[in-house]
């Protein structure tokens, strides 16, 4: 009789631990189904609903969804399962794509708003502008063009219809503009370069600084709506940081001068000892200077049309000699030749013809900026015909051409140039030409340092672990893995540890690294997606960022690299490199003002100090320590704690490692 109780009691247990049965889902003549034991929970369910999802059984995959919604109801990047498993929980998104798939644009519509609302992800963005072309398909609203309102630069100027220009002397030019759509605006390209967007909006904020070297430049803005409808506004920008070249012809008498003023952009305003003179707009003015007995100096301003002054000191003494021709000038609102530079003013002696003669640099030179001006002077007892400038950049056997004047006119002339410097070592070659036919070359180098802050070795170190490929090909997950890799490099953002199989190959000094990166490569029916985790090692924080698009794993490498960049940038977006300047308050304390509020409290900041002020060749920079937000107050404003590594220093700046 027990032994009978016995036998029933294990059946009973047996049945009581039998497995549901599964709809089953054909698909290629193969059952579709997760590798995981089912068990009732919510993500069993979930996982249940992608694998029917595939396979393009959408009624399994929507009951499925919609039990897994009635116990776990929100969408969640990286959501705990069992212990310390974890994983991508998107319901609503699914659900809204398999109804996409069954042509329910407003259900499909309202489901992905949900996941997006809930937890923003790529994959959901994309569906979602897919269902959007599918309703304006079916409506019969007029298709519309992007507008672009123009806000920033503030001196631009309409010279027709979506073409715009403007002068300026600025390093760095933002451009602000309000871009409007019905149809969404779904892709931007700035100087063809494509600004990241999370997702399409039917009115955007377009804020884009741009590094523009001197010159004049043709800025294309290309905005796209989701129907391929497009826009383009030029922006047509000269950029002249060089203030006027004033040029002494002739002097008459003891208080009378012939001379010219010459700039590229126009010359604005000219006025001698406060008093405006009177000039002819262009290019090239003449001008007559009369003086009275009692001057002992001729103090002349000359302001182009973007903005650069040239301020020229010439005293009496310089006419006592006789001479026929003098140019004193600079690019700056200090006098750059006075009394103490009357002997680099001279004209040419007859054992030295023609010269060339740099006021501020020698002829080996350091800088840590990247653009430079070379301000000189060039001397002939005849007439110049011509002088130019040509930069060989660090690591190139071609010489670039920068300037090339042809002159009239002219025994004494000053040059005052804006070069762009590569990192390493320069050469720039100065030559003139007068009329006799005598030619004269001065060549000199300068070696471009970065500052000490900037070096890469004061950044977080970053461990990139390889990418987990899901249903994907192992060479396609490796190409892209190189691709991000190489890229991230390139950014200098971060000291760079990739790990293969557990074995390190470095890119940085050190093996202990701040964050981790974690990715996994997924291709579904939908396409590919990636999804990437960056860690914080000492506070256990995570961050997230991914993309997706409707491509798989015959991708073109070209094409993938665009994929790759914006997932940089997305990355790069949630790490900016800020500097941010501090505040002395006590001992250990600074004030500072932070934009990217985001930042968390132990995340540190490297604190340093300009080593001196050097507006012609820039400055290094000494580290004072690491300094990390204390306390978060309102408006932005922090209070920084710092303990300097040296007493003796006060930090002025600090910049986000």
């Amino acid at each position: 009789m027990n032994f009978k109780r016995l036998i029933i009691f294990i059946i009973c247990i047996l049945a009581g631990c039998s497995l549901p049965v599964r709809p089953v889902c054909m698909h290629d003549n193969q059952k579709c189904q997760p590798d995981r034991v089912f068990t009732e929970r919510w993500f069993d369910y979930y996982e249940w609903a992608i694998s029917y999802k595939d396979c393009q059984c959408y009624d399994l995959a929507l009951n499925d969804l919609n039990t897994a919604l009635n116990i776990k109801p929100q969408d969640h990047k990286w959501i705990r399962t069992i212990g310390n498993h974890h994983m991508d929980y998107f319901p609503h998104r699914e659900k809204g794509i398999i109804l996409y798939r069954q042509k329910d644009f407003r259900q499909a519509e309202q489901e992905l708003k949900t996941s997006i609302d809930q937890y923003p992800s790529a994959k959901a963005y994309f569906f979602l502008d897919e269902v959007r072309k599918s309703l304006f398909d079916k409506s019969t609203q007029k298709i519309s063009v992007p507008v672009v309102q123009m806000e920033c630069p503030y001196q631009l100027k309409q010279t027709q219809a979506n073409h715009y220009e403007f002068l300026t002397n600025d390093e760095h030019i933002r451009i602000q503009a309000t871009l409007s759509d019905p149809n969404y605006i779904a892709k931007i390209q700035v100087n063809r370069s494509p600004i990241t967007m999370e997702q399409s909006q039917q009115s955007y904020k377009l804020d884009q600084t741009l590094n523009i070297q001197e010159g004049n430049h043709l800025i294309p803005i290309e905005i796209r709506n989701l129907l391929d409808k497009s826009t383009t506004v030029y922006l047509k920008i000269k950029v002249d940081r060089s203030g006027p070249m004033i040029i002494i012809n002739q002097f008459k008498t003891s208080q009378q001068i012939l001379g010219s003023l010459m700039d590229d952009s126009g010359v604005a305003y000219f006025k001698v000892n406060d008093a405006p003179i009177k000039i002819q707009p262009g290019n090239k003015s003449e001008f007559v200077i009369s003086g009275s007995k009692t001057s002992k100096q001729f103090d002349m301003l000359a302001i182009d049309n973007a903005g650069n002054q040239t301020h020229v000191l010439i005293d009496h003494e310089f006419f006592s000699r006789k001479k026929k021709t003098f140019l004193l000038a600079s690019n700056s609102s200090e006098t750059v030749i006075d009394s103490n530079y009357l002997p680099y003013a001279q004209t040419a002696s007859s054992d030295s013809p023609l010269t060339i003669h740099l006021f501020e640099l020698d002829n080996h030179e350091v800088a840590y900026q990247e653009n430079i001006q070379i301000n000189g002077s060039i001397t002939t007892d005849s007439q110049l015909t011509m002088m130019s400038i040509d930069i060989q950049e660090a690591n190139s056997n071609d010489w670039h051409r920068i300037v090339h004047q042809v002159l009239t006119k002219g025994h004494f002339m000053v040059f005052n140039q804006s070069l762009r410097l590569s990192i390493g070592e320069n050469h720039v070659r100065i030559s003139a030409h007068d009329r006799t036919g005598k030619a004269v070359y001065k060549t000199i180098t300068i070696h471009r340092n970065i500052p000490e802050v900037m070096k890469v070795k004061y950044r977080y170190a970053m461990t990139i672990m390889p990418f987990i490929p899901i249903n994907i090909s192992d060479a396609f997950s490796q190409l892209f893995l190189q691709l991000y890799m190489n890229q991230l490099i390139e950014k200098k953002r971060f000291q760079i540890i990739e790990r293969t199989h557990h074995v390190p190959f470095q890119f940085c000094r050190q093996l202990s690294a701040r964050l981790s990166c974690n990715g996994e490569i997924i291709q579904s029916a939908d396409g590919i997606e990636v999804a990437i985790r960056i860690t914080d090692n000492q506070s256990s924080q995570v961050v997230f960022a991914d993309i997706f698009s409707d491509f798989d794993d015959t991708y073109p490498s070209e094409k993938l690299s665009g994929k790759i960049a914006e997932l940089i940038q997305k990355i790069l977006n949630i790490f900016p490199l800020e500097k941010v300047q501090l505040e002395h308050i006590s001992q250990f304390y600074y004030l500072a003002t932070i934009h990217h509020f985001s930042f968390p409290m132990n995340w540190e900041y490297v604190a340093y100090v300009n080593r001196h002020k050097d507006t012609i060749r820039g400055s290094d920079s000494i580290i004072i320590g690491n300094a990390r937000v204390h306390e978060k107050r309102q408006n932005e404003s922090c209070l920084i704690y710092l303990k300097p590594t040296i007493d003796s220093q006060q930090a002025g700046w600090m910049l986000s490692k």
